[in-house]
């Protein structure tokens, strides 16, 4: 079927081997193919009937749309034949064999290859899970295959787990290789650009580099991974645009939702080399054959849950090395010191990657002879003359510099400087318990409250010394061997106004603040700076820790990139909804939010967090929590005592409240500083005392205060006697410096707590006339209790009057004015029945992402075209498909056949794969049309497509169709265009649902507007009208929009950054009337704010489309 013009055997100049021919030797067993790439079907096939081979299931691998254009089918012939004889020759067993190639099957030569059962790796371990050593000893199979292909001089270049299959002896075989290369022409001419996910960052530039089979290792990684965890690599990262972006930064995949025993610390470190953004640090595979093996043996040596001991081995004896937390006596003698003849890396592979750094394991000798466990931060760069060497440097240089003025128990210790190595390395202690993230995920019944307040005490230290950190995170929070938080990384931190720390920062995306993105401006027309960080930004990043901590989720719906539209920017608050209401109370999720507010300003300090934080002050957490030490035990007999004094005041519930954690927060501290007895014999005889003095004042205020009326009338009274007890606090703290430096904050926070107290008893008032309850309070009270409540309650009532806040309204509840406009189109009548239209042949004439149209006859009568739709699996697919004919048949009924392709009905009864029936159109689309005609009246053939267009937005219920682009516009036989093919089109009410990308095909972005593939875009009538001025390019030009660049991701970073396509010089394209005047027009349709861009009415307006002659579009005379 195929013809080239040159014999099977041969394709300009390029000779078949005659053994690899297997025309007439191969028959198709089913009509459908069992599976669909990028740009070719796979069918099942057999070589029953064969002579040349013995007989077996073979898979068919047939190309799309390469059949479309002669020359392309030349080419793609010729570099098949070469692929066909390059591959015979390889022989592996982990290499998929080759059989040959069959030009009777199909449009294109069809590659015939063994057919593997089990399918893909991914269906296999889903069908058949295995073990971390099971699967590890299918990844080193996997490797042994690439490093054969590399090793005969073959780069893979598209490798994904799509791409490992598992032949019938169940052993893991590659596929799909040689097409990375020699293929250019069929990868370049359908616009098919590599699996995002699975792409090196080097590939999205224009020169790759002089590592190719660096980008394979690259992918060897990321399908590790994958099979590892089970999870696709960027599994949060769905939008196209944003991965690319990620990955160009420099970002890598999250290890957070990942399960720590199919992804270890050692596997996770082996990843983070191989993925290593620059491919000269990368190893070769043979490197990572042998790492593999390695790896395989620490995990079939790890005990297992019989109780068994584990043997010794290198790893322990680093286990066993001394950890220097804060307080070691050690810690004196290292602090801030260059390290040099000391230090001693004991891993070959980092325990932890950052934005710019790899984290190992070492050794540090101490001047006693015993050994230190360290952790050593070395700088991921090579000197490649860039600059970002010394800019590395420099930061390495500040954060030295920062970090060793910091001394608390909250901030990691700096040990000092290493600068043996090539790049000077960063030394501190090693703490086993790893990142608080970890460190909750080993240990979940960890002490959360702890965790929270030490981090805040760490971040209050560095605010009150003018350091912003700039990039607080659960990553860079690590914990000690006493399960002490201690905070991390300043590699980004900053002293404010000290020069050489001017350098802006902003941190990690999903942490921080809204001030700190970039964002695209309203208008389209540019990106709106953010700010440096600042300690109002730690404050907003505090609060997602903490929340994440609370919660123990990770955070949702935050971004991943600095980059935000304006409208994901107005929602980065986030809301309890995403959490659910049980996992986090009322008042530390309003403390929270408040740490959220918009506006920097309005945001507390973290003094003032630690002020406000809710403790569980129960008796039964607080004996456990000091059990350990016995000397404090009266001390928390009182504790208890305040506690529970504190809780009966109900009328003073917010100061009363606030002295409960205070005392508690004291006591805490006392734990935390806490030696021995002898030791601490006068703080412990002073913190009696005073907590002895408080404990007493406030029972006598228990004593005074009898019923709730006599409690509201008393609440200043108390209130004095409450501000005298944190006087007495104040004192204690600051003769015994147990964290004095709050103690200037609490007089403010006392203030705030008293005017809250009285607004709840004004509150409580404004609703006693309406309580029986409280009346009958009031009818057994004293007279003169009467006449103070009164006052009160007049005094409410003039209050009231001058805020206007309506105390007695009785507010009723939300409510929900949300409509939604159902559109219930029924399509009985338009739905055929088996047989009434047949297909002729068994190729299809035309092939997209999703379609395959073949011609065909209604009734025997009338020819038609019959577009059957190959990606329809599930019931929403399906759902889709009836919704497109819904809005597919709405418009030809308006327009009966003017504008818009006529819809004769459609049938899903008839095979496996549901199809749409239309009259066939012999001048085929509007891309091929142009091609093939001469004299055609363009300015003509563009006012009818936007006639077109003007159908869809003008209906009762407005259209947007979605997709428009030469391939989707028919032209009939009178030369006239039909807009066709509404598989991504939608009913204007229906909009405000974000654009799913997913339902789109890739060729399809270069006609796309940049807002759908940035964020959560919604198609409308200016995203149609920015896709017809493309159309229009393509018309003209001949050629699809950005010609010029190969790869469609890299298509919408420059369309998302404004770059519009360049101006066409040709002299053709201007003998086509492509004037200043309509291309004034089209990059009118381009602007990047949809807001700018004409109606399609204004574009049928305008000078340019108002030329055009009155005869057909197609040839003159």
């Amino acid at each position: 079927m195929v013809d080239a013009g040159d014999p099977p055997s041969t394709s300009n100049g390029v000779s078949l081997l005659p053994d690899l021919d297997l025309t007439g030797e191969v028959e198709k067993m089913d009509s459908w193919a069992f599976e669909s790439g990028e740009v070719a079907d796979i069918y099942l096939g057999s070589t029953m009937k064969s002579k040349k081979i013995q007989s077996q299931r073979v898979a068919i691998k047939i190309f799309r749309r390469i059949h479309m254009d002669r020359k392309m089918l030349e080419r793609a012939i010729r570099d098949i034949y070469v692929v066909a004889n390059e591959w015979s020759r390889l022989k592996h067993p982990n290499v998929l064999g080759f059989l040959g190639i069959s030009v009777d099957l199909g449009p294109s030569p069809a590659l015939i290859t063994p057919f593997c059962q089990f399918g893909s790796i991914m269906k296999y371990l889903t069908d058949s899970p295995k073990l971390p050593q099971e699967r590890l000893g299918v990844i080193s199979d996997i490797a042994n295959g690439l490093a054969y292909l590399h090793t005969e001089g073959v780069v893979h270049g598209n490798l994904t787990t799509r791409k490992i299959l598992i032949n019938d002896a169940g052993i893991p075989v590659i596929s799909g290789y040689g097409l990375a290369h020699p293929s250019e022409h069929v990868l370049k001419n359908t616009m098919i650009s590599r699996s995002a996910r699975f792409t090196a960052p080097e590939y999205y530039i224009k020169d790759p580099g002089l590592k190719p089979t660096a980008g394979d290792v690259y992918s060897f990684s990321m399908v590790v991974l994958e099979i590892m965890s089970g999870v696709q690599p960027f599994h949060d990262l769905e939008d196209v645009y944003e991965l690319v972006m990620h990955i160009k930064l420099g970002g890598r995949p999250s290890r957070s939702k990942l399960d720590p025993l199919l992804v270890s610390d050692h596997l996770w470190g082996f990843l983070t080399h191989l993925w290593s953004h620059q491919p000269s640090i990368r190893p070769d595979m043979n490197g990572v054959i042998l790492t593999l093996q390695t790896l395989s043996r620490s995990i079939s040596e790890e005990p297992d849950d019989s109780g068994t001991e584990p043997g010794p081995s290198a790893l322990d004896s680093v286990d066993e090395l001394e950890e220097v937390s804060f307080g070691h006596p050690w810690l004196s003698d290292i602090n801030s010191q260059i390290l040099n003849g000391r230090i001693v890396k004991t891993d070959e592979y980092p325990v932890a990657s950052g934005g710019n750094s790899n984290i190992y394991r070492g050794q540090l000798s101490h001047n006693n002879g015993f050994r230190i466990q360290v952790a050593i931060k070395l700088i991921r760069v090579s000197n490649d003359g860039s600059g970002q060497l010394s800019r590395l440097l420099r930061r390495l240089r500040s954060e030295a510099e920062v970090w060793s003025r910091l001394i608390h128990r909250n901030v990691l210790p700096f040990f000092g400087v290493w600068e043996e190595p090539t790049v000077p390395a960063l030394i501190s202690p090693f703490y086993k318990s790893g990142d608080l993230q970890k460190y909750l995920r080993d240990c979940p019944t960890a002490d959360k409250e702890k965790m929270v307040l030490g981090v805040a005490y760490g971040l209050e230290y560095l605010h009150r010394h003018e350091i912003v950190h700039g990039d607080l995170k659960v990553h860079n929070v690590l914990i000690d061997k006493h399960g002490t938080p201690c905070i991390c990384d300043f590699g980004i931190s900053k002293i404010v106004n000290s020069e050489g720390f001017s350098t802006p920062s902003v941190g990690t995306p999903p942490y921080m603040a809204p001030e700190l993105f970039l964002v695209r401006a309203e208008t389209g027309d540019g990106i709106l700076d953010g700010t440096s960080t600042t300690m109002r930004s730690d404050v907003y990043s505090f609060g997602l820790l903490v929340l994440e901590v609370w919660t123990n989720e990770s955070l949702k719906n935050r971004p991943k990139l600095p980059i935000l539209t304006a409208q994901a920017h107005r929602s980065l608050r986030p809301k309890r909804s995403d959490y659910g209401s049980e996992s986090i109370n009322s008042t530390l999720w309003h403390l929270l939010d408040s740490c959220w507010e918009p506006d920097p300003t309005l945001r507390p300090t973290v003094s003032d967090f630690i002020l406000r934080m809710p403790f569980d002050t129960s008796e039964t957490k607080i004996i456990a929590q000091f059990s350990k030490v016995h000397a404090l035990s009266p001390l928390v007999e009182l504790l208890c005592g305040i506690i529970h004094d504190c809780q009966m005041l109900s009328q003073n519930r917010h100061t009363a409240g606030q002295l409960a954690n205070r005392c508690y927060r004291l006591l805490l501290e006392l734990l935390e500083q806490y030696t021995d007895a002898e030791a601490m014999h006068n703080i412990l005889n002073g913190v009696t005392k005073c907590l002895f003095d408080i404990r007493a004042k406030l029972h006598g205020c228990m004593k005074q205060i009898g019923s709730r009326i006599r409690a509201i009338l008393n609440q200043r009274e108390v209130s004095q006697v409450i501000e005298s007890c944190h006087s007495m606090l104040s004192l204690c703290s600051a003769e015994f410096q147990l964290i004095p430096h709050l103690d200037m904050h609490e007089n403010s926070h006392f203030r705030s707590n008293n005017g809250e107290d009285h607004r709840e008893i004004l509150d409580f008032l404004a609703e006693i006339q309406n309580s029986q309850i409280i009346a009958e309070e009031l009818l057994a009270a004293h007279q003169n209790d009467l006449d103070q409540l009164k006052s009160m309650m007049q005094q409410l009532l003039r209050e009231s009057q001058i805020r206007g806040d309506g105390l007695h309204s009785g507010l009723s509840a939300n409510l929900d004015g949300l409509l939604e406009l159902e559109n219930d189109q029924s399509l009985h009548d338009f739905q055929l029945r088996p047989g009434e239209a047949v297909r002729e042949g068994i190729i299809p004439i035309s092939t997209s992402g999703s379609y395959e149209t073949y011609q065909g006859w209604y009734l025997d009568k009338e020819k038609v075209a019959i577009k059957v739709v190959r990606a329809v699996h599930l019931d929403s697919s399906l759902r889709e498909f009836r919704r497109e004919c819904a809005i597919w048949k709405a418009a030809w009924e308006v327009d009966q056949g003017k504008h818009v392709l006529p819809f004769y009905g459609y049938c899903q009864e008839d095979g496996p794969l549901p199809y749409t029936v239309s009259p066939w159109q012999s001048n085929g689309t509007a891309s091929h049309y142009v091609k093939k005609h001469l004299g055609i009246d363009y300015i003509r053939l563009i006012k009818g497509i936007a006639a077109g267009l003007d159908v869809l937005h003008t209906m009762s219920l407005p259209v947007v169709h979605g997709n428009l682009r030469g391939s989707t516009i028919l032209i009939d036989q009178h030369g006239n265009p039909l807009l066709a093919d509404f598989g991504l089109s939608q009913i204007v009410e229906n909009t405000a649902s974000p654009f799913n990308q997913s339902r789109g095909v890739t060729s399809s972005y270069r006609w796309f507007a940049p807002e759908l593939c940035v964020g959560e875009g919604v198609l409308s009538f200016a995203s149609d009208v920015y896709s017809y001025g493309m159309t229009v390019l393509e018309l003209f030009t001949h050629e699809q929009p950005y010609k010029e660049i190969k790869h469609a991701n890299e298509v919408i970073i420059r369309a998302c950054k404004g770059e519009q396509p360049p101006r066409p010089s040709k002299p053709d394209d201007m003998d086509r009337d492509l004037n200043d005047e309509l291309w004034g027009l089209l990059q009118r349709c381009w602007a990047m704010k949809p807001s700018e861009r004409p109606t399609v009415q204004d574009i049928l307006s305008s000078s340019p489309l108002g030329g055009g002659s009155d005869n057909p579009v197609g040839e003159q005379g």
